[in-house]
């Protein structure tokens, strides 16, 4: 729970930032004889404060109820996060985990505490500064009322906002000690080309493991990691792949190393052919018996015209196959997904079907907070109002989960 109320708030944030037309004012959620959920919603633009309540009940007839207040600074970014929880004997809410953000002279810090039921507190607190391209996170944790330091990170970015360089270490009580190391490197374009890390040991660095590209990233090139031992690298697995960007095929192969042959085993491959948006994807294990490659696994999607929107796709493995059939309205809003498998007899028998249903009177990007609701398989430029799932059998359809949203209009 902890982590989704989390990035609830987190995905709130945007609210603040931008000049919004809707909010989402509730949504609900039911699942066949079992789990109901409702959220509801409400928002202070002056006191620039979001506060969520979630109530959940089970079939078993147990429930449980959540308060979450997320408040926010004058640039949209979250500055302070509060979870209360419903005490159900004294009826009243009681403080289960909290989150602060400040930034004073530059140096950021941010502190988060969970309380037990036993009043048991744990915190901890992350101090962030910064030097140019330079960044150093300290770690503290709350031990007997005081700050310990118990881990640091140093990392450092390239030109193009990347890490090249990443150094942890660890608290013994009196100094930092080194833990461990990476180097990132990137060719000319900014694409990561290979890393080396290293452990700290016996008062040095040590070699630890690197991987390096050789090739044209664009065309045919290797991947091949490698292990430090015994004093001298070691190889330990290759990809390899090839493009033939004529034929819009790519086959990706991956081998890993046989110190007794002192040469390369066959692992796993697999090819993607791309015809304008469709694609088709196969992946293979190599039989060792055999000597060849064995299908385990493929799917393909095909698109419309736009290239855009799915219309179908399709999965095939050893123990299952699927298809998932889609269909839109006039304003391009995905309303219904056919969910197929196939029997024993080798025909497509459907097995589920899911719709929804969209108010073209609230185009999507003018709800505050509404593309974290939104982010699931059938998308719309316009705003969701319900999600239905149907599971068929012998002809039967039988809803098992319903979600519904409401918005407000703010300005």
């Amino acid at each position: 729970m902890k982590k989704l109320a989390t990035i609830l708030a987190l995905l709130c944030a945007a609210a603040f930032a931008k000049e919004y037309e809707y909010m989402v004012q509730s949504m609900s959620y039911s699942s066949l004889g079992q789990r109901k959920e409702s959220t509801h919603l409400s928002y202070d633009a002056a006191a620039r404060k979001l506060e969520q309540v979630r109530d959940t009940n089970s079939s078993d007839g147990l429930g449980s109820s959540y308060k979450e207040i997320s408040y926010f600074d004058e640039k949209g970014d979250m500055v302070k996060f509060e979870v209360f929880g419903l005490d159900l004997k004294s009826g009243k809410w009681k403080k289960i985990e909290d989150y602060t953000e400040s930034v004073k002279d530059g140096i950021t810090t941010r502190e988060s505490n969970s309380i037990a039921d036993d009043g048991t507190r744990n915190a901890s607190k992350t101090v962030s500064s910064y030097d140019g391209n330079a960044t150093e996170d300290v770690r503290y944790k709350l031990a007997k009322g005081k700050w310990q330091k118990e881990s640091m990170n140093r990392s450092v970015k390239n030109a193009w906002d990347k890490e090249e360089l990443t150094i942890s270490f660890k608290w013994d009580g009196k100094s930092w000690q080194p833990k461990d190391k990476t180097e990132i490197f990137y060719d000319g374009s900014g694409e990561m080309s290979g890393y080396v890390t290293y452990e700290f040991a016996n008062g040095a660095w040590q070699n630890s493991e690197r991987e390096m590209l050789n090739g044209d990233r664009n065309g045919s090139y290797e991947q091949i990691r490698s292990t430090f031992q015994n004093g001298a690298w070691q190889n330990a697995t290759m990809s390899k792949h090839e493009l033939d960007a004529a034929k819009g095929e790519e086959i990706v192969t991956s081998f890993i190393w046989n110190d007794e042959k002192r040469a390369w085993d066959n692992m796993s491959k697999q090819t993607a052919i791309k015809k304008g948006a469709d694609l088709n994807m196969t992946s293979y294990l190599w039989d060792e018996q055999l000597k060849d490659w064995v299908k385990s696994y493929s799917n393909g999607e095909i698109y419309d015209k736009s290239g855009e929107r799915p219309l179908v796709q399709s999965h095939e493995s050893n123990s299952s196959s699927g298809k998932y059939v889609y269909s839109y309205d006039k304003h391009g809003s995905n309303t219904a997904m056919d969910i197929y498998k196939l029997d024993a007899s080798g025909k497509w028998v459907q097995t589920g079907r899911s719709e929804a249903t969209y108010d073209t009177q609230i185009p999507a990007d003018s709800v505050g907070y509404g593309a974290a609701l939104m982010m699931f398989e059938m998308p719309s430029i316009y705003a969701i109002t319900s999600f239905k799932e149907f599971k068929l059998k012998d002809g039967k359809s039988e809803l098992i989960t319903e979600q519904t949203w409401k918005y407000k209009k703010i300005k």
